[in-house]
């Protein structure tokens, strides 16, 4: 993946407040990138774990702790106007008690005190096509179901030399393979169930990152997209405890100084063409 315009998108991703284009950023920087050029970064070879742990590794070295939290959550991007493939599908929401059409990503962050990072994630994909008896009609489900990603997520920040005491999940992960793996083979503690696990969630950062705010309608760029907006949320969090401003202190920053500069163009154009 090129890494300066994934930096230049990641930024973008930050810094606007409606849906994020390649043409809505090549217009940003005045043309200087163009919106082919940035719609072939979308569509180039996809980015994974592997790819957002070289990024944030040297961050997570500098900060761990033994007293790290490693955290689990999934979440649903709603995509209802995009044509379902694997990764754009049909899943239930526990938010909304019904089925919706969307991304499903299942993220784990370290946490060390104030400090969230992501250091793994995974798109659910159902890549197998079946018919359901009872309605006769087509549907999909995954190869790999969630809870073999939850332990492979944690396997692989072990794996990965991660220090922590404590993962924590929601009650869907709350099955017993799971609490047997978490305990007698990686050797650590968990507490799974907590209804107040939305707080420590990606879902504040998703949101601010511009995650679902993305027309791709191709697989590979969405994708990108999706990690591209993960790189941003690390940026923000970063900023965060350099600045000790949370995301939405950041993001309204940043929408402060855009409507100033908003503002004094059309101070501008009244100078030049007379005031309406």
């Amino acid at each position: 993946m090129n890494k300066n315009m994934l930096d230049i998108y990641s930024d973008y991703l930050i810094a606007q407040n409606g849906y994020a284009t390649a043409t809505g950023l090549s217009q940003l920087l005045d043309g200087e990138v163009s919106h082919d050029k940035i719609t072939r970064f979308l569509n180039g070879e996809a980015a994974s774990s592997k790819e957002l742990w070289q990024y944030v590794k040297p961050h997570v070295r500098k900060i761990e702790s033994a007293e790290g939290i490693l955290i689990l959550d999934d979440s649903i991007e709603d995509k209802p106007y995009i044509d379902e493939n694997e990764l754009v599908s049909w899943h239930y929401s526990h938010a909304k008690n019904r089925c919706v059409k969307g991304i499903n990503i299942l993220s784990c962050l370290i946490r060390y005190g104030e400090i969230a990072l992501p250091i793994s994630y995974e798109p659910i994909v159902k890549d197998i096509i079946f018919c359901d008896i009872a309605t006769k009609k087509l549907k999909r489900q995954s190869s790999v179901s969630k809870n073999e990603m939850f332990r492979t997520m944690i396997a692989q920040a072990v794996s990965n030399e991660v220090p922590f005491e404590y993962v924590l999940a929601d009650n869907w992960f709350g099955a017993k393979k799971n609490m047997e793996f978490i305990h007698y083979d990686m050797k650590k503690k968990f507490i799974i169930g907590i209804k107040a696990n939305r707080l420590v969630a990606l879902m504040e950062g998703e949101k601010n990152a511009s995650l679902e705010k993305s027309p791709t309608k191709v697989e590979r760029s969405q994708r990108n997209h999706i990690f591209a907006a993960i790189i941003a949320y690390c940026k923000l969090e970063l900023l965060k405890a350099k600045t000790f401003l949370n995301h939405f202190a950041l993001k309204y920053k940043l929408l402060i100084q855009a409507n100033r500069m908003a503002y004094a163009e059309l101070k501008n154009l009244y100078n030049i063409t007379g005031r309406a």
